[in-house]
């Protein structure tokens, strides 16, 4: 198995759970933060398994599976750990960017602790939502729901666009068209990719 290979799996799948995500149109269904939080960890797996093609590049393809499983495992499904070791690659100035920039009131760092949380938060009910940290100003008792916001959405799109582009130019690894046209199925695939690419599909895809 080739780092090609395997980052495109990982990938794709997180790229599909984006675009499950993004057509609820319910901002109050807690499905759709929970497809989100999913599809972060698998787009950022993605890279940690091209990175680490090393370790599995040599095996057999039974051997191969079994350690890159064990890579995406020990990585385990805390966002924020996640995301930090992404930066220790050669991509740290622009996950930096990607974090300190502002979707729709919440920074990029803000809302990955709200995605970290709705990976548990989206399937059981909880005895303290994220919400109660994301208080509003002046305003005793009230919360903002950064789960229910369209900022979440832009800002897991930020970070795909980023990984996506890193393993462009860090690994050459490029996004088949075809493989996107399988998964993104229906009238809604369109409007995802240009949410995605922002109509800059030719700079990431093959």
């Amino acid at each position: 198995m080739c780092k090609n290979e395997v980052a495109l799996l990982w990938l794709l799948r997180g790229i599909e759970d984006f675009f499950m995500g993004f057509q609820i149109d319910n901002p109050f269904s807690r499905y759709r933060p929970f497809f989100y939080s999913m599809g972060v960890e698998m787009v950022g797996k993605s890279y940690l398994l091209a990175k680490r093609a090393s370790a599995y590049e040599t095996l057999d393809d039974k051997q191969a599976r079994t350690a890159a499983n064990k890579i995406a495992k020990e990585a385990g499904h805390s966002l924020k750990r996640l995301v930090d070791e992404l930066k220790g690659s050669t991509r740290r100035r622009e996950l930096d960017a990607v974090l300190g920039a502002t979707f729709d009131g919440f920074s990029g760092v803000r809302l990955l602790d709200a995605l970290g949380a709705a990976y548990m938060e989206a399937r059981y009910p909880i005895p303290n939502p994220i919400e109660e940290k994301f208080p509003v100003e002046g305003v005793p008792g009230a919360h903002w729901k950064p789960l229910c916001g369209s900022g979440l959405g832009k800002f897991c799109l930020a970070f795909t666009r980023e990984i996506v582009y890193a393993l462009k130019m860090d690994f050459g690894i490029v996004l088949p068209r075809s493989s996107l046209d399988y998964y993104l199925s229906g009238t809604a695939g369109p409007r995802f990719l240009n949410a995605l690419f922002e109509s800059r599909a030719d700079a990431f895809l093959a």
